[in-house]
C-alpha cells in the first residue's frame, strides 16, 4: 500500500504567496482610541504601549538596546527620546516612530 504519501503531492499545501512572497506583510501595531485618548489626557506615552501591547519595559529595553534606566527616563518624562532612540522603541513595539507621534497629537 502506498499510504497518504501518495495522496499528498509535495509542495500541495505550501505556504500561501503575498505578492511574491512567502510570508504576508508585516502588521504596523497601533493604539485603539480608549488608548489615545488615555495619552492625551496625560498618561505616559511609553507605559500606554507597553501596557497596551502587553510588551514589558525589560523586552522593550532588551530588542531596543536602550538601556532600562533611559526608558524609564523617557517613561517619566523626564527626557525626550531622540529620532534615533523613538525609532528604536517603535520597532520593538512593531510599529512605526510616526504612529507614536501621531497620537500624542
Amino acid at each position: 500500500s502506498l499510504g497518504f504519501a501518495y495522496l499528498i503531492r509535495p509542495g500541495q499545501f505550501g505556504q500561501m504567496r503575498y505578492k511574491g512572497r512567502k510570508t504576508p506583510p508585516p502588521m504596523v501595531k497601533t493604539l485603539g482610541p480608549a488608548a489615545a485618548q488615555r495619552i492625551l489626557d496625560g498618561e505616559p506615552w511609553l507605559q500606554v504601549w507597553s501596557y497596551q501591547l502587553a510588551i514589558p519595559f525589560t523586552t522593550i529595553s532588551r530588542k531596543s538596546k536602550i538601556p532600562l534606566a533611559r526608558l524609564l527616563e523617557i517613561e517619566r518624562a523626564t527626557d525626550m527620546p531622540s529620532q534615533e532612540e523613538l525609532e528604536a522603541i517603535a520597532s520593538a513595539l512593531g510599529t512605526t516612530a510616526e504612529a507614536i507621534i501621531a497620537v500624542q497629537g
